[in-house]
């Protein structure tokens, strides 16, 4: 009768032992199982005391999307992560570790307390201390969910609020105690800046921009005139000994195309030219009224006395300043 028991309570202590064998040792007959056969080889390595394997068997499962099948099964994977997590956090050396996994199983216990706020975890089954961390999760849950939490989180929106318009209001007031000053200036413009190249007209008339285009395009086509024109007088072209093209075909086609080049950049320098004396005599004007403004801070209002000598008399005047 003895012998009978024994054999029953080593047949109980070897059941998780050999499920976790046949569901880890056999792959593909596990691949054809549902997904909720994740679930029963997390409890077989969670009743082994397995907790990083329960971690790595349950986290594809949940995690970014649910592949459990009930909702029952998602509180109880929940539940053995969370209860996991908290065990390595325990068994784990490095202070890292420890924060890591304590972090994760109060994000696991409270991904739970949201699918079923009420739930409990059984004195019988588990420690008092787990119990504990398991309150300590849910109060900190009710707590950042609970009116007065919200209450609070407005009342500082309101203050951060608050102080934006009490600085802006700052800002107007200041605005306030001053005044704009505008100043007139007549500026005068010369005719003859009208015929000079390179944008000075646009320059003179305020268009800027229209004068920088006019300035590089001229500068760079006068720049081509000038290097083709120093190119036809070196023995790249005058290749004679007489300082003349030489009679060949080879040294009479380099010297056209010089000449086609000098003649076409010239052309387009005049031409820019031309147009820029045109437009700066279009939008030419002889005087040009500029309008300065600027705020003037008002001194703080005062009243004074202040003595003045009058004939053969000492008087004393009144000033007021608002």
């Amino acid at each position: 009768m003895v012998a009978a028991a024994r054999c029953t309570a080593g047949t109980r202590a070897l059941g998780p032992v050999l499920a976790l064998v046949l569901l880890i040792g056999s792959p593909g007959r596990a691949d054809a199982q549902p997904v909720s056969s994740a679930l029963d080889r997390a409890r077989a390595a969670f009743a082994l005391r397995k907790y990083e394997l329960v971690v790595k068997i349950l986290r594809p499962e949940l995690y970014p999307r649910s592949k459990l099948y009930t909702e029952a099964e998602e509180v109880e994977a929940y539940k053995l992560m969370g209860i996991s997590h908290y065990w390595l956090s325990l068994l784990s050396k490095k202070p890292s570790d420890k924060r890591m996994h304590a972090k994760q199983a109060e994000r696991q216990l409270s991904a739970l307390l949201t699918l079923r706020p009420r739930f409990r975890l059984a004195k019988l089954r588990y420690t008092a201390h787990l119990r504990a961390f398991f309150k300590k999760v849910r109060k900190k849950l009710k707590a950042a969910a609970s009116p007065l939490k919200a209450l609070e989180s407005e009342l500082k929106y309101c203050r951060q609020k608050a102080a934006l318009i009490s600085r802006s209001f700052q800002k107007y007031r200041g605005r306030c105690r001053s005044r704009v000053e505008v100043t007139t200036s007549i500026q005068k413009r010369y005719f003859f800046w009208n015929f000079v190249p390179f944008g000075a007209g646009q320059f003179q008339n305020g268009q800027k921009l229209k004068g920088a285009i006019f300035a590089v395009t001229q500068g760079a086509m006068l720049l081509l005139n000038i290097t083709a024109l120093i190119i036809g007088e070196t023995p790249f072209v005058r290749d004679d000994p007489n300082r003349s093209v030489a009679n060949n075909h080879k040294s009479r086609a380099r010297a056209a195309d010089i000449q086609k080049l000098t003649i076409a950049s010239g052309t387009i320098f005049w031409s820019l030219v031309a147009w820029g004396i045109i437009d700066a005599l279009v939008f030419y004007k002889k005087t040009t009224v500029i309008r300065h403004r600027r705020l003037i801070p008002l001194g703080s209002p005062n009243v004074g006395l202040s003595p003045e000598l009058g004939s053969g008399s000492l008087l004393l005047s009144l000033h007021a300043r608002f």
